[in-house]
């Protein structure tokens, strides 16, 4: 449990505490772009930052083609089930709901997950990402600076 200081009144206590839980928030949001593999998490840290910057549905559509692109590297077939490429999701290694076929199709498949496109369930961490870059966005428009994009 953090510990926190006694000196403070009642009416500062939530105020910090509110503050310490944000700040741990965003140290764990960076700290899964870490855990990516570096081509893909130098993609994601350059999304974030970007983003906070205008035209962010071009840097949108340019990150998630990147990742598609990154995820072609590694694409296969699934001979006798699909003639199609396939890949895992280069953010969070997920693969598809369906038993008899491993992957997303490549492009579409892919770029539904990521986005949450046609009742696809949306990659936990594209929706973090977004929610980073968002708050990136927000928090440099009212003049608040981010430390930690730059590990």
């Amino acid at each position: 449990m953090p510990r926190t200081n006694s000196r403070l009144s009642k009416s500062q206590k939530p105020e910090k505490e509110f503050q310490e839980i944000k700040e741990e928030l965003e140290e764990t949001r960076y700290i899964m772009i870490g855990t990516l593999p570096y081509e893909v998490g130098s993609m994601a840290r350059k999304f974030v930052s970007d983003y906070a910057e205008e035209n962010n549905v071009k840097r949108l559509t340019d990150f998630i083609s990147n990742l598609i692109n990154y995820a072609s590297k590694s694409a296969f077939t699934s001979p006798g089930v699909s003639t199609s490429a396939r890949a895992y999701c280069p953010l969070c290694n997920g693969g598809g709901n369906d038993y008899y076929v491993r992957g997303f199709s490549i492009p579409i498949g892919l770029e539904r997950h990521l986005l949450g496109h046609n009742n696809s369930y949306q990659c936990g961490v594209m929706s973090i990402l977004l929610k980073m870059a968002k708050d990136r966005r927000r928090d440099i428009e009212n003049g608040v600076m981010h430390k930690g994009l730059d590990f």
